[in-house]
């Protein structure tokens, strides 16, 4: 049902832990709850797609250059910039994750609203801009 981008998703908590989030057996609703409430339509869609092994890949490798670097630091050694490439910022990853996210929700939507369109029934749009059956 969603694409397979967006079936996991990554962001930080306030204790800086990653939480791996699992969007297969989510519902629109449940989802919202659970990611932090930003309006979909302020995050811009990034053009480059990634699925979300490489999301994990990024986040580790943010992981790894970090270490390093602190390890360098204790060494008092400059950073040889030639042998690691830059750090994806986590703003960076997140916007990649949200713009999934929103892609996939507007696919559910215009599933959901073809699927009702044939029941006659009156459908209003609630304050997060999803459809709910009145």
């Amino acid at each position: 049902m969603l694409p397979q981008a967006v079936l996991t998703a990554f962001y930080r908590l306030p204790n800086k832990s990653l939480l791996f989030l699992s969007l297969k057996h989510m519902t629109p609703r449940i989802i919202l709850r659970t990611l932090p409430h930003l309006p979909p339509r302020r995050i811009p869609v990034s053009h480059q797609v990634f699925s979300p092994n490489q999301i994990r890949i990024l986040l580790s490798r943010r992981r790894r250059l970090r270490k390093t670097r602190n390890m360098l630091r204790r060494r008092n050694q400059s950073r040889p910039q030639e042998k690691m490439g830059p750090i994806i910022s986590l703003r960076k990853i997140l916007t990649i994750i949200f713009s999934h996210l929103t892609r996939a929700m507007n696919i559910l939507k215009i599933k959901r609203r073809l699927s009702n369109s044939h029941k006659r029934q009156r459908e209003r749009v609630d304050f997060k801009g999803f459809l709910m059956n009145s």
